[in-house]
C-alpha cells in the first residue's frame, strides 16, 4: 500500500502484516504535499502526485528489495485526479490525469528506470534530470472538470456508443478503456478513451464526450473500482462507503435508484458482498472531516482503503469472491522479514529530484579526477623544483647570490615588459620607414629635375682644378639656343658647343 504525505513523503506498506504495517520505503518524492497515489494494474509501477506542483513521480517497482525511478511528469495545470487505464489485457498501463481546468492527460510510463550513468536516456535525462519530455503525453478535454477518476479494468465494462449500435466487450476493447468520473456537475460521468495514439490525436483540441451519465443521489468525494471490475466504491460526504455494480451505466443507476427507494444504506462491517448496493461508514456518520477524502482497492480485490483528511487510515476486508482476482505478489509472506523504515519527514530533506541533481554533480566531478590529479602532480614537482633553486641558492657564496628580484620572476612584470618593448619596437620600425620613403621621394625628384631631362647623356663627368678651387661640371637641362646663348656669355671660357653637350675643361 502506499501513503503520500504533506511534507512530500511517498511510504510503502507491506500488508502481510496487517497490524504493523511495516513501511518498507520511504523516500520524498515532491517539495510539496502529495495529494495522489496510484498504482498500475500489475503493481509494477507507482504513480505520485503533488497538485500544487503540477507534478508526478512515476516509480518503478521490483518487490520489496527494488524500487526504481522513473521520472517526472510536470502537468500544465493543478492535478484533479489520477488513474490507470489499459485498451486491452495485453496493452501496457497508462496514467490518466484530470486537471483543474477539464483537461485529460494521457502519459505512457518508461519502461526502463532512470540511469544518471546515461545508460536510459528517456526525455530529459540528458540533463541529468529525471524530468519527462511531453512526447509521452497526449491531451484531450472533458465536458466538466473531473474530480475523481477510476479505470475499468479492460473487457470488463460495457458501454453503449450510440443509441442505434450497442456495444459488447469487443467492441470496448476497439474504442479503449472507460473510465469512471465524478465531475464537478454532481454527476457519475463515464468515459470512453481512445484506444491508440491516432485516436488521442484526433481529439486534440476537441471535447472528449461522456457516453453515460448518472446523478448521485449524495455527494462523493472519492471513488476506486475493484480489479475484477464488478464494483465501485463511493465515499460520501457522510462518512459513508457505498459499493455499486460497475460493469455497466445502467446497473449502476438501477443500483442508487434501489437504494434511494428502499433505504438500503444500512451500516455493514465490511466492504463488497453480492448485494446491488451496501455501505460501511469509515469516519464517522457526521461531523466535518469524517469524509473519506481517497479510496482504493487492494491488487486482489481482498482489502479496500480509506483515508480521510484528519489523518486516519482504515483498512476494510471486502466479503465475496466474485470481485477478486489472483495477482502474483512478490511481497514476503511474513512480514517479520520486512525491515520497518519508518521515520519522522524532515522538511529539510532533498526529494529523489535534488538528491539526482546532487548526484549528478558529484559524478561529473569525479569524472574529472585524473586530470586534476595530473595536474596537481604537475604542480608539486614545479614546487619541488623551486624548493631546490631556493636552497642552492641560499648555499651560494654571498658575492655569486641572486637577489629576490633576480631570483623569483615576476611574470606580470615580464609580460608589461615585453609588451612595453613590442611597442617601442614598432614605433621605430614606423619612424625608420617614414625617413627611408622621404629619402626615395627626394631622389626620385632629383633624378627627374637633372638626369632624366637631359637631350645628351654623358658617360661621365669630370671636375676642373684651378689652384685652391675646383669646379664640378653639372648636367644642364636642355634650353632653346637664345637661352644658351646668354649663359655662354656669362661664361669665362666658352664650355658648350651646342645646346644640351657639355663637356669638361682643361
Amino acid at each position: 500500500m502506499a501513503v503520500g504525505s504533506e511534507g512530500g513523503f511517498v511510504r510503502l506498506l507491506a500488508l502481510s502484516d496487517p497490524q504493523q504495517l511495516p513501511v518498507y520505503y520511504r523516500s520524498r518524492l515532491h517539495q510539496s504535499a502529495v495529494t495522489h497515489v496510484s498504482f498500475n494494474p500489475g503493481g509494477t509501477c507507482l504513480a505520485a502526485a503533488a497538485a500544487v506542483d503540477h507534478r508526478i513521480a512515476l516509480l518503478a517497482l521490483r518487490g520489496c528489495e527494488h524500487v526504481d525511478m522513473l521520472g517526472y511528469y510536470k502537468a500544465a495545470d493543478h492535478i484533479q485526479s489520477i488513474c490507470w487505464f489499459s485498451s486491452s489485457p495485453s496493452s501496457q498501463a497508462q496514467l490518466l490525469l484530470s486537471l483543474a481546468g477539464g483537461g485529460l492527460v494521457a502519459i505512457t510510463p518508461p519502461t526502463q528506470p532512470y540511469s544518471s550513468s546515461g545508460q536510459q536516456q528517456h526525455a530529459g535525462a540528458a540533463e541529468q534530470t529525471l524530468e519527462l519530455g511531453q512526447n509521452v503525453a497526449a491531451a484531450t478535454a472533458a465536458e466538466v472538470p473531473l474530480m475523481q477518476l477510476a479505470a475499468i479494468p479492460p473487457g470488463k465494462g460495457s458501454a453503449s456508443v450510440s443509441s442505434s449500435g450497442g456495444s459488447d466487450g469487443s467492441r470496448q476493447q476497439q474504442l479503449g478503456a472507460q473510465v469512471l468520473a465524478l465531475g464537478s456537475d454532481g454527476q457519475l460521468h463515464r468515459l470512453l478513451l481512445p484506444a491508440d495514439a491516432a485516436g488521442w490525436a484526433n481529439l486534440k483540441g476537441k471535447v472528449l464526450r461522456s457516453i453515460a451519465k448518472v446523478q448521485l443521489s449524495s455527494p462523493s468525494t472519492a471513488i476506486a473500482v475493484s480489479p475484477g471490475g464488478h464494483l465501485m466504491l463511493l465515499a460520501g460526504q457522510d462518512g459513508s462507503l457505498t459499493t455499486l455494480p460497475a460493469a455497466s451505466a445502467t446497473a449502476t443507476a438501477a443500483a442508487i435508484a434501489a437504494a434511494s427507494t428502499t433505504n438500503s444504506t444500512a451500516a455493514r462491517s465490511s466492504v463488497g458482498g453480492a448485494g446491488a448496493c451496501a455501505s460501511v461508514l469509515a469516519h464517522g456518520s457526521t461531523g466535518r472531516g469524517s469524509a473519506a477524502s481517497v479510496v482504493a482497492w487492494s491488487a486482489g480485490g481482498q482489502w479496500a482503503a480509506s483515508a480521510g483528511g484528519d489523518g486516519s487510515l482504515l483498512l476494510h476486508a471486502a466479503t465475496g469472491l466474485e470481485h477478486t482476482v489472483e495477482v502474483p505478489r512478490t511481497l514476503p509472506l511474513d512480514g517479520s522479514s520486512i525491515e520497518d523504515q519508518e521515520a519522522s519527514d524532515d522538511p529539510a530533506a532533498p526529494t529523489v529530484a535534488e538528491a539526482t541533481a546532487a548526484a549528478s554533480a558529484a559524478e561529473a566531478y569525479n569524472a574529472g579526477a585524473g586530470a586534476r590529479q595530473a595536474s596537481l602532480q604537475r604542480l608539486q614537482a614545479l614546487q619541488g623544483r623551486l624548493a631546490e633553486v631556493l636552497q642552492a641558492n641560499a648555499a651560494a657564496p654571498p658575492d655569486q647570490r641572486l637577489s629576490d628580484s633576480e631570483l623569483i620572476l615576476n611574470t606580470r612584470k615580464l609580460d608589461e615588459s615585453r609588451a612595453q618593448v613590442d611597442t617601442e619596437v614598432t614605433a621605430l620600425l614606423s619612424e625608420t620607414m617614414m625617413d627611408t620613403q622621404i629619402t626615395e621621394i627626394r631622389a626620385e625628384r632629383l633624378k627627374a629635375l637633372c638626369w632624366d631631362s637631359m637631350q645628351t647623356k654623358g658617360a661621365m663627368c669630370t671636375g676642373l682644378k684651378n689652384g685652391a678651387t675646383e669646379v664640378w661640371n653639372c648636367a644642364l637641362p636642355a634650353q632653346d639656343e637664345a637661352r644658351w646663348a646668354k649663359v655662354c656669355t656669362h661664361c669665362i671660357v666658352p664650355c658648350f658647343t651646342g645646346p644640351g653637350e657639355c663637356y669638361s675643361i682643361g
